[in-house]
Parts: C-alpha cells; sequence; structure tokens
C-alpha cells in the first residue's frame, strides 16, 4: 500500500480518524503520522532551513507530542490533519523567531520567508487562522479535497487528479476557485 493511499481523504472518513485518536487508538495515531510525517517536516524546513533537518524533526515530533497529549479534547468536526498541520506551523513560526532573535536580526516585515502574501498575512494573526480553517471546512467537498491534497499533503496536480479520478486541468480549476473564495472571505475581515 503506497503512503497516499493510507490516508483517508472524505471529511467521514478524518472524522472517524479523528475519533480513534480521541478515543487512544495508537494504531489511528500511526497512521496519520505515516501519511503526513513527510510533508510535515517539508513544511519545518522551510523555517529552520535546509541544513537544519534535525531542527524540523524535533518541531514535528513536538507537535505529534502536542497532539498526543490534548487528543481527549479533540472535535471530530475539525480535521485533525489540519490541526497538525497547524501546529507544526506555529512550532516552527516560534522556532524562526526565536532563531531570529538568537541572531541578533531583525524579523522580516511581512513575517516568515518563502511563502505568498496570502499566507504571509495569515501567519501574523492567530484569529485570521482560526477563520481561515473554517473557511476551508466551508468550501464545497471537490474544492476543500483539492486544496486540502496540494496545500496541505503537497501533492501535484497529476497526482491529485488521479486520487479524484478527474482531469489535472479539472483540479487546477478547484484549487484555483478555493483560492479566490478564500481571499475574498479574508478580504472581507
Amino acid at each position: 500500500m503506497k503512503r497516499s493511499d493510507r490516508h483517508p481523504l472524505s471529511d467521514g472518513a478524518d472524522g472517524q480518524l479523528t475519533e480513534r485518536i480521541k478515543a487512544s487508538d495508537q494504531r489511528a495515531f500511526g497512521e496519520l503520522v505515516d501519511s503526513m510525517e513527510i510533508q510535515l517536516i517539508r513544511l519545518a524546513v522551510r523555517y529552520t532551513g535546509q541544513g537544519k533537518l534535525e531542527d524540523a524533526k524535533d518541531i514535528v515530533q513536538e507537535a505529534w507530542a502536542n497532539l498526543w497529549e490534548k487528543r481527549h479534547t479533540l472535535d471530530s468536526k475539525r480535521t485533525v490533519r489540519g490541526l497538525i498541520y497547524t501546529m507544526v506551523q506555529n512550532l516552527s513560526i516560534n522556532f524562526y523567531k526565536r532563531k531570529q532573535r538568537r541572531a541578533g536580526e531583525p524579523l522580516p516585515a511581512h513575517g516568515v520567508p518563502d511563502l505568498d502574501v496570502l499566507a504571509d498575512k495569515l501567519l501574523d494573526d492567530k484569529i485570521v487562522r482560526k477563520h481561515m480553517a473554517r473557511w476551508v471546512e466551508d468550501l464545497t467537498p471537490l474544492r476543500r479535497t483539492a486544496f486540502v491534497l496540494s496545500r496541505v499533503d503537497g501533492l501535484t496536480h497529476k497526482q491529485i487528479a488521479k486520487k479524484m479520478g478527474i482531469k489535472p486541468a479539472t483540479v487546477n480549476s478547484h484549487i484555483t476557485a478555493a483560492l479566490k473564495e478564500l481571499r475574498l472571505r479574508f478580504n472581507e475581515l
């Protein structure tokens, strides 16, 4: 079984996974770790730098530990994948800020490097991040699935098309529409 085949894509399956983890099912937790570990390490490396792979792995490990400690408070209506992604993102940002302070360098005006403008704005404000998670959940199922597979799981349009049984151009349309909708909602704040 390929890594990408192991994790569920539908909200219902993700909710079931969340419930299993909430019930202290170590196997379900292991499935989540197996399906997301590489993407989360890649995310953390964006903040730690390529030469700091061990720091990135430490950040991800801390996020997993935090998630396991908080498992009893998980909400099955929320995606556990989005939660762990957000946890790694927040820990990575904190790592980056501490690194900048130790080096005596000022933080960039827009937060963390290598993220697009929308991500920079979203990372600056915890309230907006909470809204963003809800907005992603409010997307139509196809848009949400394409968006999460692209932005969270890091799959290519071709991989997403195969997984969803649609054409790559349709995947692009779903992701473009999702981004447009998210930007509109962001600008309404």
